[in-house]
């Protein structure tokens, strides 16, 4: 939020507090931290001043844990979108997501895909922010570290972020949300543990069916609630 916002001072005291706590959290671990993961809401309405608040305090939590930018990894809420960029086609898409039949879903979207400008354009912001990290959606809405982050005994952890929010608009709710299964495909590897980072939980998503275990998804961490 901006400084104008009548919680922003609120939410800038939660954000210092974090400051503070932190070293305490990692010091009950080896001292060393491998990741920051944020699964969505980086800002309030998807606007560019608010991810400039969102990078400045990142830097800071990084430069206190011992990390480089490109070790926050994340994916996108429905915060994250700007409802301004969303004009009458745009509406009519996100319109017609939620409509049509739940088994036409993945074929909506490979349809829209076709103009990935226009289907991301209202995350345009975020999707600016979040190639900092690499992590910013492509044509499969989805990414992936280019390498498992190693740990002992020869396992590593896959992590990639998906996208719940492309028809994300102010008529989100139950049963809304155009979640692609291509999205959610990993590819099973010895001694690999997938982990997935996503907004939205089933609840939410047109066709909750196949859930993300069903595609060798280990562990999902969700953010909306």
């Amino acid at each position: 939020r901006d400084g104008d916002d009548p919680l922003a001072e609120r939410e800038a005291n939660l954000r210092n507090r974090l400051l503070k706590d932190i070293p305490a959290v990692v010091s009950h671990t080896d001292g060393k931290l491998e990741a920051i993961l944020i699964t969505g809401d980086l800002a309030r309405s998807g606007k560019s001043a608010e991810y400039d608040v969102a990078r400045g305090w990142l830097d800071e939590l990084c430069a206190l844990v011992g990390l480089h930018h490109t070790s926050i990894l994340m994916c996108p809420g429905n915060h994250d979108v700007d409802r301004d960029a969303l004009d009458v086609p745009r509406q009519m898409v996100n319109h017609n997501l939620r409509e049509c039949p739940t088994n036409l879903v993945d074929a909506r979207v490979d349809e829209l895909l076709r103009d990935p400008d226009f289907l991301l354009a209202p995350l345009e912001a975020y999707q600016e922010f979040a190639a900092r990290c690499a992590c910013d959606a492509d044509k499969r809405l989805a990414w992936e570290l280019e390498e498992p982050i190693r740990f002992g005994d020869g396992y590593g952890l896959a992590i990639r972020g998906a996208s719940t929010v492309i028809n994300s608009d102010r008529h989100d709710g139950e049963g809304t949300m155009a979640v692609q299964t291509n999205q959610m495909i990993v590819k099973e590897q010895r001694g690999v543990i997938h982990m997935l980072l996503m907004h939205h939980g089933p609840s939410f998503w047109r066709n909750p069916k196949p859930a993300p275990a069903d595609l060798d998804n280990n562990i999902v961490l969700y953010g909306h609630t």
